[in-house]
């Protein structure tokens, strides 16, 4: 098959150094919506460890060698969670496995309080916040991890927050101590789900509200630039359609310039060639997207050639790989993506990672 879409150039995030200014107003394409702002639901048993059933919580199993219920020491509550460790111990820490039941993407946050007391060593995931959860099709995604400081210090709050890149079948949250020595409290873990609000969606890895006149394109082959300060958590800003005659696009709200070329290879083939220039005078890391509005609603996403799902409204749909970097942390598996509905397919294909 024939891809319909060639795009090269630079795509996805660049680091910049700046240049000079400009001013003015650019279009906002899709606005970023704050995840603190919006309503959350609890899916923790037993958050604020609050019931106990003998010497454990109520919904919270040992992880290792487990863990003490301290009636003395309490962020809120009466009580909390210790763990201690002398050289040669097994590990310690306290969990909880959660079914998640709704099939719509939408971000976790997961938050989790900790002191500390003689902790050894320097930061790392062995004392921290720590998630695993599984997909619904079965493959896993480990090690989302915020680790707590060593050393003695009062209660401290570290967040994970997750993006799921499919509908998830089980996560499981862990207070982790293990590979340092010491004593640690745990208290008050949350597992909240955002709901997401009406009219609004997922585009890489952000929450966003369309406008009632989003941006759009003139043709099926001639799609839309979009460009975020994602460091700065900017809202999504329009550059229209690239011309084929090619020009300097201009986003004073960001301070920035973009080169655009639009080429037409055959009728079924477009190449678009983007240079990104700064205006700030300060360095940053700007993410540049090509996006083709298609009305896709019931077709298929395909994850790979034999692996596809249903695409549903406002939800975004990924088959990447973490590599720790960029908007999201992780990058497509292929260099490429393709939507079908039976009788059409649209494919993308970036020709020259960069």
């Amino acid at each position: 098959m024939r891809p319909n879409l060639l795009c090269t150039g630079i795509l996805g995030t660049v680091l910049l150094g700046g240049i000079g200014r400009t001013s003015g107003s650019t279009p906002v394409a899709k606005k970023v919506l704050r995840l603190a702002s919006q309503p959350m639901r609890e899916l923790a048993r037993n958050p604020e460890f609050t019931r106990q059933r003998g010497h454990a919580f109520v919904g919270w199993n040992g992880y290792g060698k487990g863990y003490e219920v301290d009636g003395r020491t309490a962020r809120t509550g009466r009580a909390s969670a210790r763990c201690r460790r002398r050289s040669g111990d097994k590990a310690a820490g306290l969990g909880q496995s959660i079914r998640i039941t709704t099939r719509k993407l939408a971000p976790l946050v997961i938050g989790l309080w900790s002191k500390a007391e003689g902790v050894s060593g320097t930061p790392d995931t062995n004392y921290s916040l720590y998630v695993d959860l599984v997909y619904e099709d079965g493959t896993p995604l480990w090690g989302q991890a915020a680790p707590f400081s060593t050393g003695t210090h009062d209660w401290e709050y570290r967040e994970v927050t997750i993006v799921p890149q499919k509908p998830i079948r089980q996560l499981t949250v862990y207070g982790l101590f293990r590979g340092h020595t010491g004593t640690v409290w745990f208290d008050d873990c949350s597992v909240k789900q955002l709901q997401v609000p009406k009219g609004a969606g997922l585009f890489d890895g952000a929450l966003v509200a369309e406008p009632e006149r989003p941006p759009q394109s003139r043709s099926p082959l001639e799609g839309i630039v979009l460009v975020r300060d994602t460091a700065a958590g900017s809202d999504f800003y329009s550059l229209g359609s690239p011309a084929a005659e090619g020009r300097t696009l201009r986003l004073p709200d960001l301070e920035l310039e973009v080169l655009c070329q639009r080429t037409s290879i055959d009728a079924d083939t477009v190449r678009i060639d983007l240079e990104i220039v700064d205006r700030s005078g300060r360095d940053r890391a700007i993410n540049v997207y090509y996006v083709v509005p298609v009305p896709a609603t019931g077709w298929r996403w395909w994850d790979n050639i034999q692996q596809w799902r249903s695409i549903q409204p406002r939800q975004q749909y990924v088959n990447g790989v973490r590599s720790g970097v960029g908007a999201t942390g992780t990058q497509s598996r292929y260099p490429f993506a393709c939507i079908s509905n039976g009788r059409r397919a649209d494919a993308l294909l970036v020709t020259e990672p960069r």
